[in-house]
């Protein structure tokens, strides 16, 4: 009986934890959306499509970029150094993305960069993947 109050308490006493949770949870999978849509317009053929896709992919980067920084202190608050690593593997991705751009423009087609973000994105996608599992048990568990 003790613990249900204790227990109802805490719930309670933290009602935009949940929230906030929820938010973050989607916010990561708007960047995991960013990050699929990168790659798909690295590996268009249409040289002139490409280019026109990564501009606009790149403005919408440095959004994602900050979204990314803010809703993982609330997903992984305790896991700085995690968070990290996963912050400058976007911040490459996103300095790949307009190294790739630039040689695009320039009438020279960089593999190296293509191959980079081929090789990335996807295990930084299912990293996210696994940060919004792990929030949902978190969440879960705190409405049980």
């Amino acid at each position: 009986m003790t613990r249900l109050v204790i227990v109802l308490l805490f719930m309670y006493s933290f009602p935009g934890v949940t929230a906030q949770t929820g938010k973050s949870i989607d916010s990561l999978y708007a960047v995991k959306d960013y990050l699929l849509q990168v790659k798909a317009a690295v590996n268009t053929t249409n040289v002139k499509e490409k280019q026109i896709a990564l501009d606009s992919l790149i403005r919408i980067g440095i959004q994602q970029e900050k979204r990314l920084t803010r809703h993982l202190k609330v997903i992984l608050p305790h896991r700085n150094d995690e968070r990290e690593k996963t912050e400058l593997s976007f911040h490459l991705i996103l300095q790949s993305v307009a190294l790739y751009r630039a040689d695009l423009k320039q009438n020279s087609n960089s593999k190296s960069e293509a191959a980079y973000m081929n090789k990335n994105i996807p295990p930084l996608v299912n990293k996210i993947y696994y940060y919004c599992r792990l929030a949902v048990n978190l969440k879960d568990t705190n409405t049980r």
